[in-house]
Formats: C-alpha cells, structure tokens, sequence
C-alpha cells in the first residue's frame, strides 16, 4: 500500500513540477544571409547568436526617421520648404526634386520616408536647421 502511495506523490510530483532544460549546441549553422545580426535573450541579455556583430554597419534609413521625428517636432507642415541646389543634386534614392522647387514641409516629409528621398532629408534639414544641415544635426544630438 505504501509502495503505492509513494508511486502515486512521486508521479503527482514529477507531472506539476516545471521542467526546462539549457540547450547547448555549438557550430549551429543557422541558415541566415544576413551580413551581420545579433539573437539575444530579452530576459538575460545574453547573446545566443551572432554574426559580425562588433562591424560598424551603415545606419541606412534611421537617420530618415529621426529626420521625420524632428521636423515633426520642430517644423510647421504647412511651411514652405525651398530645394536648394545641394539637396536637388544630392546622390542615393531620391524623391526628384528640382533646385529652386517650393513644397509643404508635409509633402517634404512624404517624400523623405515614402521614396526614402535623400534630396527631401536635406531640404528638410536646410530648412529646420536654419539653412544649414550642421544645425539640424545638432538639433538631432
């Protein structure tokens, strides 16, 4: 009787007892073509993948963002923004504009994250920053 009671309490107690177990495999090859990544653990912050993690990366369209953030901020959307001839002729995904061309900050901002217009960035920030872009960037740091 007692052999069956101590099965059952070690039974009972194997089945609501959490069980985790660590996993550790090393060389896994995860099919990723990704120049470079980080798989961190939200809870530790450990790392558990990783690929050229520690290579400066190009910032790419997050400079566009906080350009965006910015001028949302700081700008009237019904203002007028002037191209001026650096913006017009600055190189990269481009939203067309022409030197000399007037359009609504509003319109700017489209142009900046929709096409990912590098000549509607600077235009922006011409504007914003007071006709230079030196100044808008220091309104970003």
């Amino acid at each position: 009787m007692t052999k069956k009671v101590l099965a059952f309490l070690l039974s009972f107690y194997f089945c609501i007892t959490p069980w985790s177990f660590e996993a550790k495999a090393e060389n896994i090859h995860l099919p990723i073509n990704a120049k470079a990544f980080v798989l961190m653990d939200p809870l530790s912050g450990r790392v558990l993948f990783e690929k050229n993690s520690e290579d400066k990366r190009a910032m790419a369209s997050t400079t566009k963002i906080m350009t965006a953030i910015i001028a949302l901020e700081k700008g009237n959307l019904k203002s007028k923004v002037k191209v001026s001839s650096r913006a017009a002729s600055v190189g990269g995904s481009s939203f067309y504009l022409n030197s000399g061309e007037v359009l609504s900050l509003e319109n700017m901002l489209y142009g900046l994250l929709l096409p990912s217009g590098n000549d509607a960035a600077v235009a922006i920030a011409e504007h914003i920053g007071g006709g230079t872009e030196e100044k808008f960037v220091q309104m970003m740091n």
